[in-house]
């Protein structure tokens, strides 16, 4: 499906199911689409393997989220996910690589899964911050991997 056509059908969703907090004048940010820099993480994978996600993002430079975290992985407990390593932990790796040219460039989010972690179901969690123009002010964002089966 075509962005446009993802973003309109979205507003449509959203409009046609809310309460009127939604209208026309909604915006729809699409933070990464199907088969553009992310794999599909559903699957299992074993202690030791390392998944990895990669989704377009703005420059990290635009907020350096003191006392936040760039990435986080979750496991899912009962029907909330939980964090349960973040980039100061020595099992994710965050890089982003930029795009000439532009404001955005490319996330990718790297864990390994600890000898000792618990089996269940897992994702990674990015945050970010980004700008429409270098003037403008931050528009906090966040994006999540589907989830995945860790045996």
């Amino acid at each position: 499906m075509a962005s446009w056509r993802l973003r309109e059908a979205v507003k449509e969703t959203l409009i046609s199911n809310s309460n009127g907090e939604f209208d026309e004048g909604t915006h729809i940010v699409i933070a990464g689409l199907p088969n553009t820099h992310n794999k599909d993480m559903s699957g299992s994978f074993k202690k030791g393997d390392r998944p990895t996600a990669t989704v377009w993002s703005a420059n990290p430079r635009y907020d350096l989220l003191t006392e936040g975290t760039y990435a986080v992985v979750e496991m899912l407990q009962g029907k909330h996910w939980v964090p349960v390593y973040d980039d100061d932990d020595f099992s994710l790796f965050f890089k982003w690589n930029v795009d000439t040219g532009s404001l955005y460039g490319t996330a990718t989010i790297e864990g390994e899964i600890p000898r000792d972690a618990n089996s269940g179901v897992y994702r990674l969690r990015h945050f970010g911050s980004a700008k429409e123009t270098k003037d403008s002010p931050n528009t906090c964002f966040t994006g999540a991997s589907s989830g995945f089966a860790v045996s």
